[in-house]
């Protein structure tokens, strides 16, 4: 484990207080397997209220009551610029944060511009992964990301009720410390190799 790991280790051992001992230390590598280590240390508490139900539910009420959005365009599973259909998204994402009271993730340069090159390039050389517009994901996964980024607002670790809850905070503290938006981590990612941490 180099310093970056170490750092993020105790991150996580520090907001959900537990303590992972060297030998598990040494078998995490995605994002998904901090997440199932923290769930393994931790007490559910699965009677408490689902706040991604609660955050759907203010999130349909702000694009119906602020964006005029027809509620039966608004499902968990549809595209994020389906919903949004032809309105200017950079407004349409402020008023949506506003609403909400809640930070969303930034939008890319394809949000803004669907012409817009999607491979970055550092001296010509192309990295991955290639660039993905936030509105190409589903309302389900903005939900996911609206709970990482506010997962100090909107997730005390003492009262957790779900695994996705646990996967929320991760995902935030593993953004936070890469400096990597959350709409462009996955569970399955390696903590190293894809996200570049040492």
């Amino acid at each position: 484990m180099g310093l970056d790991t170490v750092e993020l280790l105790m991150t996580m051992e520090k907001h959900f207080s537990i303590a992972i001992p060297d030998r598990e230390a040494s078998g995490i590598n995605t994002v998904q397997d901090f997440a199932d280590c923290v769930c393994a240390k931790i007490t559910l508490s699965p009677g408490s209220d689902d706040k991604r139900e609660v955050i759907y539910h203010r999130l349909t009420e702000v694009l119906q009551s602020q964006l005029g959005i027809e509620p039966d365009v608004i499902h968990r599973e549809a595209k994020i610029k389906e919903v949004l259909m032809d309105r200017d998204v950079k407004s349409c994402w402020k008023n949506l944060e506003a609403g909400l009271e809640l930070k969303l993730p930034s939008l890319t340069s394809l949000d803004l511009d669907a012409t817009g090159p999607r491979q970055r390039k550092f001296f010509g050389i192309k990295l991955d992964p290639p660039i993905k517009a936030v509105t190409e994901g589903s309302l389900r996964e903005l939900i996911s990301w609206i709970m990482a980024l506010n997962h100090r607002q909107l997730l005390d670790p003492r009262t957790l009720g779900s695994k996705a809850e646990v996967e929320n905070i991760v995902l935030g503290i593993v953004s936070e410390s890469c400096g990597i938006p959350v709409s462009e981590i996955e569970m399955r990612h390696s903590i190293t190799s894809d996200l570049g941490m040492d």
